[in-house]
């Protein structure tokens, strides 16, 4: 048979916009549609809220659902990124359920780690009925070892660690790195991330506070992201108003990425 006569179905956030999450993903979904007829569920417009609920979100779930139970009549094989938040894990439960013939066809990737703490402990029945799913499935892809204690119930065979990387285009070269950090200059600090208090960008904020002012002027403190919760921006901005040595660049395209990655000692 054909390989182009394999079908696959593709459910995960696709650029734009550039995320670690969804850089993996089109890596993957380029390397697959070489050999194999990949449908593809993008995943990036329903995530932009992700963990709140509004009526578009919801909408927008409805429309995955559906493609889902279109695709799935004919797809052989079946990619899922599980989502870590609440409403995201009940929309993943839902797709479960859709997909449930082909269980032992489907192939999860958990991009981090923060469901177990978000979702599976904080929830037993959600946790029971994870379980239960993860057990039937072919695979489950985690990016490191200590990840493996998420999933209990499953097989060791069936949990694939696969780490994560970056484009080689994002790597300094040690010549730069070593110039970079012989400069008297301050010590560049950068938070690249969602700005979500899951990802820490509160809790770095509020060790910079506690610095005396003797530290901190040793430091320049950059953070790049986009907030989802404008009240939560509009603190953020009012706190760092404070420090002339704290900078919110907001968010940033690739190219400004590279500069900030390039600039920094730490990250």
């Amino acid at each position: 048979m054909n390989s182009f006569d394999q079908n696959i179905l593709f459910i995960a956030p696709l650029p734009p916009p550039i995320t670690g999450h969804s850089y993996i993903s089109n890596v993957l979904r380029n390397y697959l549609a070489k050999k194999y007829n990949v449908n593809v569920i993008d995943l990036s417009k329903n995530s932009t809220n992700k963990g709140y609920f509004s009526i578009k979100r919801a909408f927008s779930i409805f429309k995955i659902l559906y493609k889902t139970l279109i695709y799935s009549f004919e797809c052989k094989s079946i990619y899922l990124t599980i989502s870590e938040s609440l409403l995201g894990n009940l929309k993943d439960l839902l797709i479960f359920l859709i997909l449930f013939k082909k269980k032992n066809k489907l192939v999860l990737h958990l991009h981090g780690g923060s469901i177990d703490k978000l979702v599976l402990k904080k929830y037993f029945f959600l946790r029971i009925i994870n379980n239960f799913f993860y057990k039937k499935v072919a695979f489950i892809i985690i990016s490191g070892n200590s990840h493996k204690s998420i999933f209990p119930k499953v097989n060791n065979k069936r949990l694939l660690v696969i780490p994560n990387f970056a484009p080689k285009n994002h790597l300094v070269n040690k010549t730069s790195v070593t110039k970079k950090f012989q400069s008297k200059n301050k010590l560049n600090l950068l938070f690249l991330s969602s700005m979500e208090k899951s990802k820490g960008y509160e809790y770095l904020l509020n060790e910079i506070e506690k610095m005396p002012e003797s530290l901190t002027r040793l430091f320049d403190f950059n953070f790049a992201g986009s907030f989802r919760d404008k009240k939560e921006k509009e603190i953020f901005e009012k706190k760092i108003n404070a420090y002339n040595n704290i900078t919110y660049h907001g968010f940033v395209d690739e190219n400004e990425k590279l500069k900030l990655y390039k600039k920094a000692h730490i990250f």
